[in-house]
């Protein structure tokens, strides 16, 4: 086999096919005698899917040509099988320039692709059964079983598709059955260096318009046209995970659609024709756990998570900083005191003091900065608060003591909707690159490049290690003097507000910080949802989530699970001394702790802050949807998550599922507020064999299935695993928000509803975690990362 050997580990369940890339379906046929082939061809064949593997790159000679580390010209290696109804199938795999017309299109001058270790036969007439046609290409084509795994390799360059026509021969015709194709990504086409997490795919698809014909809608004797990225969401997943030509989908009965603002859902089939554009299944292939739409909030006079005083930051040189944000009020702008009066990217501001601004993320030495408007100035004064334009910045505290910074000019405006009663920007991202080794400095806000440079020559690009800084979010200075030489950063652990001067005002997702300077290419695929490199992973706080702690300050610091909402409360000593209870954010990449601890000081932990989208975290990158979508509307969203678990030790595993966010008693920081969770439904299988059946609805607990008859006779949301290595698990989690209450837009806040009830103002919120107890552990733990493998080994 040419190219590195793999295995793909195929397990198969009674109620979800585990597949890596399944691309497209169709109705094969079951031959019962010779009248009216074509018609039995189409109408009476059953589903054949095409899989393939994550692609590989072989080094050939030939194929070396690079630009910034990208493969202008290169040979992939994939696995591919067919799932049918036939015992043997002919493939005909070839590479061309795009996936328009692949029913129809084949661009002579040699396939470029083969099938390794099969000898091909050739085909000189194709028949076409769904339209009655034939053509006359010479292919050449390799028999193949049905499942039966097969090895590709083709030659590409950027841009291209390999494309796969299945055919059957029956009474000495070649009948094509089915079209598949495969483009390598970015990510595909540059030697890969490794993934984590499970895959996690939805029932929601999204429209990609390609051509100037529209896609259209065939419902109820009616043509409907559906703009670029409307969203349909069917009641299960019955459509391929990526289809494009001109084919025609099949849309069952209770299918929602959105497009251009007119809400469908449909009381009778209809059929979807793609007139040549795309559809895309929404899909997390570096997913964790939990999926919920909690939003972290923070206002910008006292909120921060933070690490403890006793383990301050990982001391990092080369680095990459990326935070999900949504910008809210009003906000410190982006101050530099400098001379150079203009603000301008791609230029290294070196100045004496660090900037000001809304503090996303600090890491000890590098930060990623949110301002409204900008102020430079070559000797600092006090303006306050600046209404939006927001701007994004990247500062680093060099060895020498000085501050390099890098600014984007792409204003991001407050239009876009409201995040807690204030007008906010768009879910955006941003990420900060710094490689100490030639000062190079790169901002991207989402997946576009909006400022680089690098740090002078004269400058040592070595960064100042300051060990007592503290790793924080949200905010990092409790003061408003503007000539400070460091940021101290906010301790998790005390009692202590920061000042608007260095703090965020707005909501945010997942915090990722890595230990290496990832390339451009590896920095701008966290926006489409990838974990590049995660061997290099130092923090990711999912900002989804907290678990309630005590702090003991007596014995190390020590952190452990608190159950009982007692005590002191929240809150610290005496002048503002460490805190007895906590919240902490558990860190997945699980590289010596570094848990985020909130500084509650007025914080608000997982506060579900209410923004006008629904936004749904399980992954680096997010699922957004318009509510209205949903509530009020008997359809679930469905989503599946499929791969490996992998035990630290061998022994009995207690696993949790958790409809709820495990905070005991109050979810709103001594508000004592009820949320209202929407009726959420769960199944889990490990290798195959169902473990865990259970719901949320109507906001109570009811346990249907669990493999511990303990568990199941006691209503408790658990089940044990024996694990002596690797196994694979599959989880079904689906909510929906039918019998809302409400049918108006929620007021600004979190929710508070009569216990026990549907919410009756705000959105009723999506949680659905699942921890472990590993042997001996004397409590549940949220599982890292790195415990969590894709199917391919």
């Amino acid at each position: 086999m040419n190219g590195p050997t793999r295995i793909i580990l195929i397990v198969a369940t009674v109620l979800i096919s585990l597949v890596f890339f399944s691309l497209y379906s169709f109705y094969g046929a079951m031959f019962t005698g010779q009248a009216n082939v074509e018609n039995t061809l189409v109408s009476e064949g059953k589903s054949i899917s095409v899989s393939f593997s994550p692609t590989s790159i072989v080094n050939s000679s030939s194929y070396t040509e690079q630009v910034n580390g990208q493969y202008l010209k290169f040979e992939i290696d994939v696995l591919s099988s067919i799932d049918g109804p036939l015992p043997w199938y002919i493939v005909v795999p070839f590479v061309q320039n795009g996936t328009y017309n692949l029913d129809t299109t084949f661009q002579n001058g040699g396939q470029n692709a083969t099938i390794q270790g099969i000898s091909p036969i050739t085909l000189t007439k194709e028949y076409i059964p769904q339209t009655n046609s034939f053509y006359s290409f010479t292919l050449k084509g390799y028999n193949v079983s049905n499942l039966q795994v097969f090895n590709i390799t083709a030659n590409m360059t950027r841009g291209e598709s390999l494309i796969l026509w299945v055919f059957t021969e029956y009474d000495g015709k070649f009948y094509r059955l089915a079209i598949t194709y495969l483009t390598p990504n970015d990510e595909s086409i540059v030697p890969p260096k490794g993934t984590v997490g499970l895959e996690l795919c939805t029932n929601i698809y999204v429209i990609h318009q390609d051509t100037k014909s529209p896609v259209t809608l065939q419902y109820d004797g009616n043509t409907i046209y559906l703009s670029n990225n409307s969203i349909i969401i069917t009641p299960i997943q019955v459509l391929p995970k990526v289809a494009s030509g001109d084919i025609t989908l099949s849309l069952p009965q209770g299918t929602v659609i959105s497009s251009g603002g007119m809400k469908i859902t449909l009381s009778s089939p209809a059929s979807l024709n793609l007139n040549g554009n795309a559809i895309t299944e929404d899909c997390i292939y570096d997913a964790y756990l939990p999926f919920s739409s909690f939003f972290t909030g923070y206002q910008s006079d006292n909120d921060n998570i933070g690490t403890t005083v006793e383990d301050p930051n990982p001391e990092l040189e080369s680095q990459t900083l990326a935070q999900w944000f949504v910008a809210s009020g009003n906000l410190e702008p982006i101050t530099l005191v400098t001379d150079n009066n203009q603000f301008e990217p791609n230029y290294v501001y070196i100045t004496k003091y660090p900037p000001a601004g809304g503090y996303l993320v600090w890491t000890g030495d590098a930060g990623l900065i949110v301002g409204a408007q900008y102020n430079l100035e070559a000797s600092p004064n006090a303006p306050g608060t600046y209404s939006p334009p927001y701007y994004v910045a990247f500062t680093v505290h060099l060895s020498n003591g000085e501050w390099a910074t890098i600014v984007s000019t792409q204003q991001i405006s407050d239009n876009a909707g409201e995040e807690n009663g204030q007008s906010s920007s768009p879910l955006e991202l941003a990420v900060g690159v710094y490689n100490a080794s030639n000062g190079e400095m790169t901002l991207l806000l989402n997946n576009t490049v909006v400022s680089e440079a690098q740090v002078p020559s004269s400058i040592n690009p070595a960064l100042l290690i300051n060990a007592t800084s503290i790793f924080s979010v949200g905010a990092v200075y409790n003061g408003s003097n503007k000539l400070i030489s460091y940021i101290p950063g906010m301790a998790g652990d005390y009692f202590d507000g920061g000042s608007p001067v260095y703090s965020f005002n707005g909501a945010l997702g997942p915090t990722l910080v890595y230990g290496q300077a990832l390339t451009k290419s590896e920095a701008q695929s966290i926006y489409q949802g990838d974990v590049p490199d995660p061997a290099e992973l130092q923090v990711v706080w999912t900002q989804n989530t907290a678990q309630y702690v005590k702090v003991n300050p007596q014995d190390g610091w020590t952190v452990q699970p608190c159950y009982d909402y007692s005590g002191n409360g929240p809150g610290g000593g005496p002048g503002g001394g460490p805190s007895t209870i906590d919240y902490c954010v558990p860190n997945l990449a699980d590289t010596s702790e570094y848990n985020g601890l909130w500084g509650l000081a007025g914080a608000i932990p997982t506060s579900f802050a209410p923004f006008s989208d629904l936004v749904l975290w399980g992954g680096v990158s997010p699922l957004v949807l318009n509510p209205s979508l949903l509530l009020n509307t008997p359809v679930n969203v469905t989503s599946e998550y499929s791969g490996i678990i992998a035990p630290q030790s061998s022994g009995v595993y207690n696993l949790s599922v958790n409809f709820t966010d495990p905070l005991p008693g109050a979810t709103v920081e001594r508000s004592q507020q009820t949320i209202s969770y929407a009726n959420e439904y769960a199944k889990v299988y490990l290798d195959g064999k169902l473990v865990f059946v259970g719901k949320f609805t109507q906001q109570n607990l009811q346990v249907l299935y669990s493999n511990d008859p303990y568990f199941l006779k006691h209503n408790i949301p658990e089940f044990q695993a024996n694990l002596s290595g690797p196994a694979n698990i599959s989880i079904i989690f689906s909510f929906n928000m039918d019998n809302y209450m409400s049918s108006s837009p929620p007021p600004p806040g979190p929710p508070s509803p009569p216990p026990n009830q549907p919410g009756s103002s705000g959105y009723p919120v999506i949680y659905f975690g699942m921890m472990w107890q590993p042997p001996g552990a004397p409590w549940f733990q949220y599982i890292p990362l790195s415990n969590l493998k894709p199917l391919l080994v």
